[in-house]
């Protein structure tokens, strides 16, 4: 998690430009002491009183890859076992194994507590999975799914083919199944889009909404060996239930590959009545006489902690302002800044000064282009978490929504700096806007204008973060941009 100090380096970095003389930046600074004192003062000591912040836990498990110790913590319903470095959710090639017509659940042991009284958890399940189509078959089946479900110890008869190891014949579509599950399917029924996509399962295989991934240039199970990394992240606050998918050429080093800007399924969905208070984290697949191989490879959970659960949990400490939120306050801060800065160097350097600073890195142009990241102080070099200054510079810019109902409220801005939800959506272009005038305690008015038309990029908070370069991580949306996905 980033520092609330790299949060300022950015802002700064923002309007001042990283190519300026220090002898500028200097003289503007002083130039300038008067009007933003009255500004920075009240920040620091608002940073200074925030020692008591609010706790956000996160129940954390980065999981694989599977060998025989990892038995104990996970129900490994058979025929479901772990070989070959990973979670055979059904049986696999290596071994004296019937292959058609089987079923498999795997199971977190531990339960997670999803909701308590009104308030829901928000969550996070990304994973690694290849789901191997056998050489010299026609064609995979039938499916896999991650699943949400009151007990782990259980595997319904007859739950092969169709049933994705979720349900049967009998038990299809009951309330009282109290499961959610992601399917991803392989195998054509009367009642699927096609043989190739995701699907929200509540209490039965019969969707309640689904997405041929044909559309976005997904295979699940396509001839040869092909990994595909899935998010699963939900939004307690907005009860917004997202699901991103994208393909990784290689699964020795566990999940690589960024999450999408969208996801390729979204359902408002109230988990309250839906599943249990107190449910299990697992996944379910299936054969049928067309046969897969379902395979896990790497498993990360993060669940916000309730409460009451007997889990890894990791506290982290996020300072809140009471009032206007300290980023919407260091925004207003930076602001008078940059007009100090352009009129030292209007006075300084001519009337083309305004081209110059649109040139500067930072600017809002980079955010129209989709080059949010050359915001960030380039002095930082590679050290920083690409995903992580993403999620800190939309957030900012989603605090200074137009329309004070849009921007996050504290409990959001609490669960997206943790990394629990996704940054609020920021609309690609802003209308011009005008802050109330702010009174200082010398009487001095001052208003700031932000007349500029913004872009951004969705926030690709992962959970597995990766350090990226600029470039790499530049080369890495261009798959997502060209992709339309989640």
């Amino acid at each position: 998690m980033l520092p609330a100090w790299c949060l300022l380096s950015f802002s700064f970095s923002f309007l001042l430009g990283l190519q300026e003389e220090k002898k500028i930046a200097c003289d503007v600074m002083v130039g300038a002491v008067r009007v933003t004192s009255i500004f920075i003062v009240p920040v620091l000591l608002l940073v200074l009183v925030l020692v008591d912040c609010e706790k956000v836990k996160l129940i954390e498990h980065e999981l694989g890859p599977f060998n025989s110790s990892f038995y104990p913590i996970l129900s490994v319903i058979p025929p479901a076992l772990i070989s070959n470095d990973a979670l055979q959710i059904t049986p696999d090639s290596a071994g004296n194994f019937t292959l058609t017509n089987r079923s498999g659940r795997v199971f977190f042991k531990q339960p997670f507590m999803l909701w308590r009284g009104s308030k829901l958890a928000s969550f996070n399940s990304s994973f690694l999975i290849n789901i191997f189509r056998l050489p010299n078959t026609s064609a995979p089946g039938e499916g896999f799914a991650f699943l949400i479900a009151p007990d782990h110890t259980t595997l319904p008869s007859n739950s092969h083919s169709q049933f994705l190891g979720l349900t049967n014949s009998t038990t299809d579509g009951l309330s009282s199944n109290h499961f959610l599950a992601i399917e991803l399917d392989t195998f054509k029924q009367d009642f699927d889009p096609d043989a190739n996509h995701i699907g929200l399962d509540i209490n039965s295989v019969h969707s309640n909404k689904t997405v041929s991934l044909s559309d976005v240039g997904i295979e699940i199970a396509p001839a040869g060996t092909k990994f595909n990394a899935v998010w699963v992240h939900y939004d307690g606050v907005n009860q917004l239930l997202d699901v991103y998918i994208a393909e990784q050429d290689d699964g020795a080093e566990g999940l690589t590959v960024s999450r999408p800007q969208k996801p390729v399924l979204s359902s408002k969905v109230d988990l309250r009545s839906i599943i249990k208070q107190q449910s299990y984290f697992g996944f379910a697949a299936s054969t049928g006489e067309a046969i897969q191989l379902n395979c896990v490879l790497r498993w990360n959970i993060t669940v916000e902690d309730l409460g009451g659960q007997d889990n890894k949990v990791v506290v982290k400490k996020i300072g809140l302002a009471v009032g206007i939120p300290l980023l919407v306050l260091l925004l207003i801060l930076v602001g008078v800044l940059g007009y100090c800065l352009h009129k030292k160097r209007a006075a300084t350097s001519g009337p083309n000064i305004l081209g110059a600073l649109k040139s500067l890195p930072g600017m809002p142009r980079e955010f129209r282009e989709g080059r949010i990241l050359d915001a960030v102080d380039q002095r930082l070099g590679t050290d920083y978490v690409a995903e992580e200054a993403e999620r800190l510079l939309l957030l900012g810019l989603a605090c200074s929504h137009p329309i004070a109902s849009e921007r996050p409220k504290t409990q959001g801005i609490v669960q997206i700096i943790s990394g629990s939800v996704a940054v609020s959506h920021v609309p690609p272009f802003k209308p011009p806007f005008v802050w109330p005038s702010m009174s200082g305690p010398s009487g001095i008015s001052i208003t700031t204008s932000m007349a500029n038309t913004l872009g951004t990029t969705s926030v690709t908070s992962g959970w597995s973060p990766q350090y990226l370069s600029r470039d790499s991580y530049i080369q890495g949306q261009e798959y997502s941009d060209s992709s339309s996905l989640v």
